[in-house]
């Protein structure tokens, strides 16, 4: 009876080295064993420093505008009607339709703006114009900052799905 539970014992600790050594793995360096999974988040852990230095990702960082509130950012040289961009607080895509919204602090339109823009009035305070197709948007939004009447701009994004779009 007590060389059956030996045998056990003995045939269960072989089993459990055997079991502890399909992980490991040997390195050329001589006798040192390294656990595989240690190597693997190390070579993930390169990867993913090597990626963050990578040169071509500077070139992707994009453009960013401050639509009523919401960040937009873009990738292209202008912001023109048809343009895709990201709203960072919602984190969808959408495309510039090339509408400006632009809401006064009263209800009087300042002359300037009514022969620069074909202006629609919306509501009360809020006016509307389109945009030419080659118009940067964020030009013309800083252009209308200058004026002391305009309280409000934002540039109108459809945010239904991009394939639906077309």
């Amino acid at each position: 009876m007590k060389n059956k539970h030996k045998l056990q014992i003995v045939i269960l600790s072989i089993a459990l080295m055997g079991g502890c050594k399909k992980n490991a793995t040997q390195v050329d360096r001589g006798d040192e064993t390294v656990n595989s999974s240690a190597l693997k988040e190390q070579e993930q852990a390169l990867n993913s420093s090597k990626k963050q230095h990578n040169p071509v990702e500077k070139q992707l960082i994009s453009k960013s505008i401050n639509n009523n509130g919401d960040k937009i950012s873009y990738k292209t040289d202008k912001l023109l009607k048809g343009t895709i961009v990201f709203n960072h607080a919602t984190a969808e895509q959408g495309i510039v339709t090339g509408t400006v919204f632009i809401t006064l602090r009263d209800d009087i339109l300042p002359l300037e703006l009514k022969n620069t823009y074909d202006v629609k009035k919306v509501t009360k305070h809020t006016y509307r114009f389109l945009v030419d197709k080659n118009t940067d948007l964020k030009l013309t939004i800083s252009d209308l900052k200058q004026f002391a009447s305009i309280e409000s701009t934002e540039i109108a994004v459809n945010y239904s799905p991009i394939e639906e779009q077309f």
